[in-house]
């Protein structure tokens, strides 16, 4: 039966991913998704891909030994809409980290990375503009979270360093620009099984001497929905059947 209630609600989200897209439309530094990865044990492993603010983002992380996990992200968009409007931006990025439980639901890791990426913005219309930038990022992410059966999740806050190897507008050169921005999300994963649904909120603060005073725009919002997929590989080894660990992993 069709519910009015849910339906507002469904297109009030919609109208506000449209409103945050165009916003971002302009901006030459939007900041990818928080990888949350919320691991636990060695040999655990979780991806996702989601869409929001950033378009579209792939995430991975992998613990490759006892209390250490290796993570790697991307960021991709690429739009051209009827000859008056041209936006690409790509960051990949990708290091490691430290994870830890502090009990039976709670878990706290940090994790630091090195990043590239890359912005050109062109539109035409009554005014021209054409802003194009490469840069570099380092990141410092600590991030506390719960994981209960059917739902995980937790509180990220991601300082950002980033820096613009070459910069300009119009085609005029200016020197190149860095920016401190401070990234707090909250984090949501719900679903069962190794699949879940996952949702996320949070924002970009530039702090320091340059900070809201910067020469090219940047996104303030992070928002993002999508999917995640947690597993063990190879798989855990606690006495079942071949047919159970296959069915673990999906084959």
């Amino acid at each position: 039966m069709f519910n009015k209630k849910k339906s507002g609600f469904y297109y009030s989200v919609i109208l506000i991913i449209i409103f945050l897209f165009l916003n971002s439309c302009k901006s030459v530094y939007i900041p990818n998704a928080v990888n949350a990865p919320f691991l636990t044990e060695k040999k655990q492993g979780a991806g996702a891909v989601c869409f929001g603010t950033s378009y579209l983002d792939g995430q991975a992380a992998y613990s490759f030994a006892k209390n250490f996990a290796a993570m790697m992200n991307f960021s991709y968009w690429h739009m051209n809409r009827d000859s008056s409007r041209f936006h690409r931006h790509f960051i990949l990025e990708g290091g490691g980290g430290y994870y830890t439980k502090l009990n039976d639901l709670w878990v706290f890791d940090v994790y630091a990375c090195f990043g590239i990426g890359n912005s050109k913005i062109e539109e035409y219309g009554e005014e021209l503009m054409k802003v194009k930038g490469n840069y570099t990022k380092v990141f410092v992410q600590p991030s506390i979270g719960i994981i209960s059966g059917s739902f995980e999740g937790g509180f990220s806050l991601r300082s950002n360093y980033v820096y613009f190897t070459n910069f300009s507008i119009y085609n005029s050169v200016f020197s190149n620009p860095s920016q401190y921005y401070i990234e707090p999300v909250i984090t949501g994963k719900a679903g069962f099984g190794k699949i879940k649904f996952t949702a996320q909120l949070g924002c970009s603060l530039p702090f320091g001497s340059t900070a809201f005073n910067t020469t090219y725009d940047y996104q303030n919002i992070i928002f993002n929905l999508g999917v995640c997929y947690k597993f063990y590989y190879p798989p855990k080894k606690v006495g079942k059947s071949v047919r159970h660990h296959r069915d673990y992993l999906g084959l």
